[in-house]
């Protein structure tokens, strides 16, 4: 390690497991969704280690914004914490399952992820949408400019008032029996 202290962490996560949350299309988790052990039901050392996340959750992100991780990344940690949580204590999902849920078999269609993500959006009325970008016309998550800036400075109530919207509508998703549904559907899906 070199320069002035203290040091900040600098991201060299190659499989981009926390882009922003408007970017969950970036994230990778397809390496190890061949390997057999994710196939399982949830050991009781994972369902431990689960509980262990939710529940330092609020230190760990206190800790990253600490070291200046950007709120739009923390945002991620907490949507996929949540969805861990659900998912596995909730449903007992193998891992899986659950990864399959987070990435696409099209680059042009949201994952299921995204399209929560999405729902929440509207259930907390933040303006957002699927726009095709690119050569290749791949389906982008846009939100409103505005609200990510005043999400980002945390000086707008409205915007406070809108994550807790967005967080509740979410975990009524992910804890939904359809969510446990969708990701049965997925594992069918890839045998």
């Amino acid at each position: 390690l070199v320069g002035e202290r203290p040091h900040k962490a600098a991201c060299i996560d190659h499989g981009c497991v926390l882009p922003a949350w408007w970017a969950l299309d970036c994230a990778q988790f397809d390496a190890w969704l061949g390997w057999p052990q994710v196939r399982a039901p949830p050991s009781p050392a994972t369902v431990s280690l689960v509980k262990e996340a939710v529940e330092q959750l609020p230190e760990t992100l206190e800790e990253l914004e600490r070291l200046e991780l950007s709120t739009q990344a923390q945002w991620t940690l907490r949507i996929c914490t949540l969805w861990l949580q659900r998912a596995v204590l909730t449903h007992c999902l193998p891992l899986r399952s659950i990864a399959l849920l987070m990435v696409r078999t099209d680059p042009r269609e949201p994952c299921w992820l995204e399209h929560q993500v999405a729902q929440a959006c509207r259930e907390a009325a933040i303006s957002s949408k699927f726009v095709p970008e690119g050569k290749y016309q791949d389906l982008v998550f846009n939100v409103d400019h505005k609200f990510l800036q005043a999400f980002a400075l945390g000086k707008a109530e409205w915007a406070k008032r809108s994550e807790k919207l967005f967080f509740s509508a979410l975990d009524a998703l992910f804890s939904s029996e359809k969510a446990k549904d969708e990701a049965l559907e997925a594992e069918n899906y890839w045998l």
